[in-house]
């Protein structure tokens, strides 16, 4: 509720005791992938609200964290579709991230890893409306700040302003 009024302070807070409970249910059973499917899908879900603060570097810690446990889940159960889906929703949130730090290499890479898992998707269950949505929802809300920041870093380092063909601007 506090991210739909724009109340950042109070969604992190949220996701914080979420996480907090979360991670003493997981810590019970090590083994109940389900368990540590929801802790790591409640770290991907803190790392959306810190992109949405524009908070590069505490989304990229939290997708980090949460990428580790969905790789291990995603590998222990190869048929796990869920588990391809977290994974591929938390490489878009890291993408975001690596983009919010202007890491734009890595955030290529992150974007990339996350496509091609919904594209697999895709080619297993072409009506899935959920990966033609998360994969149109990277194109175009990544796309676009990977074209801001890669503007940012024409006309800062390079002196072009890639809205003006063939301008340089004076140093």
């Amino acid at each position: 509720t506090g991210i739909m009024r724009r109340d950042f302070a109070r969604a992190i807070a949220h996701h914080d005791a979420a996480l907090k409970a979360l991670g003493r249910r997981s810590a019970l059973d090590p083994s109940d992938a389900e368990a540590r499917r929801n802790y790591a899908d409640q770290i991907v879900m803190k790392a959306t609200a810190q992109n949405m603060m524009k908070d590069g570097a505490g989304a990229l810690a939290s997708t980090e964290s949460a990428l580790t446990l969905l790789r291990e889940l995603a590998a222990a159960d190869t048929k796990n579709v869920e588990a391809r889906k977290d994974l591929a929703f938390a490489y878009g949130e890291q993408a975001m991230a690596l983009t919010h730090l202007g890491r734009l290499d890595e955030a290529r890479r992150a974007y990339k890893r996350a496509n091609e898992i919904h594209e697999q998707r895709l080619g297993k269950d072409p009506s899935s409306k959920e990966d033609r949505r998360d994969l149109t929802r990277l194109e175009f809300g990544l796309g676009d700040d990977l074209t801001v920041h890669l503007g940012q870093h024409l006309l800062e380092n390079l002196g072009v302003d890639p809205g003006r063909e063939g301008d340089r601007t004076q140093k």
